[in-house]
Formats: structure tokens, sequence, C-alpha cells
């Protein structure tokens, strides 16, 4: 609802604000993943999951060269669920330059998920991964924020065949 009373305010708002481009992913993320749980349903999944990738590429673009690595992570899973390796790496490349700006003081649960997906996705480094989960679970992250964690790396590990480590990654998260 609030996405859409933003775009009846300025239709064009998603083009030029990139809060209101990533809000706008995360409305056709969710309602795709909702989609995904039926099978008669997949055709529809695919396109909101476009949809969704579509906006958070626009809200990358609208930041420039100063891009948040939580878009630039979106970018990548979404990349990886439509099977679209080369972009999903090239987000990591982009989420990895992010994190460098990341100091401790700013590091928080969303930079280490980042980092988590960025590892696996960009080097395979599960051991580096599970280091930064041990990290994340140091700063005590909610049910709700490890079921969305839960999800982005359950999408990352379908992506590269990496299904088998799923659990170890959900056991150190805790």
């Amino acid at each position: 609802k609030t996405i859409q009373h933003i775009l009846d305010l300025d239709q064009e708002a998603a083009t030029w604000n990139a809060e209101v481009a990533g809000l706008l992913g995360r409305y056709f993320k969710d309602q795709a993943d909702k989609y995904a749980e039926q099978p008669e349903k997949k055709a529809s999944a695919t396109e909101s999951y476009r949809k969704a990738l579509a906006a958070y590429q626009n809200a990358m673009e609208i930041e420039g060269s100063k891009v948040d690595s939580y878009m630039a992570d979106n970018v990548g899973q979404l990349s990886l669920r439509l099977d679209d390796i080369d972009a999903a790496k090239e987000a990591y490349r982009r989420a990895r330059v992010a994190l460098e700006a990341v100091t401790d003081a700013t590091e928080n649960i969303w930079t280490l998920a980042t980092r988590v997906t960025t590892a696996l996705v960009l080097d395979g480094d599960v051991a580096a991964a599970l280091g930064y989960l041990d990290r994340m679970r140091g700063l005590s992250p909610t049910e709700k924020q490890k079921e969305s964690i839960g999800k982005g790396l359950n999408r990352v590990c379908k992506a590269l065949g990496k299904t088998d480590d799923y659990p170890r990654f959900m056991a150190a998260l805790g």
C-alpha cells in the first residue's frame, strides 16, 4: 500500500528515487516469492522476479557510483534466480566495492549478510561465509531477520549448486 500511495503522488518516483525503486523491488520480490510457492503460478513468479530485478537495477543506476550493498545483493540474488550468473557476479563486484566503505562501527546484520553472499558468489569461499555468519550471530538477529537471510542464502545456494552447504549456513546463523 505504501508504494502505491507514493506512486499515486508521483508515477515517476521509482525512476529518480533509489529508495522508492528499492521499495518497488521489494514489493515485486515478495510477490514473486508467494507465487513461487504455487507450481501453477511459476510464470507469474518469474515475471515478478523480473520486475523486482528491474526495480533494484534501477535503484543501483540512480545511486551511481555510491551503490548500496543491499541493492547490489538483491540484484545479485535475483540475477541468480533468473539464471544470469554474469549479471550476478557484476552485482556482487559492485557490492564488494560498497562494502569497502563499511567500518566496524557501521557493520550490521545486513552488511554481513551481503558479505556472506558475495564471498559465495565471487569466491566460492564457504569458510569466509561461515565466518561472517558467526559474526552475524554475535549481533543477535531477530527471527524475522534470520528468515530473510535464510531465503537469500537459499536462493544463492540453489543457484550455485551448494544446497548441501545450506544447513551448515543456517546452523551458523543460529
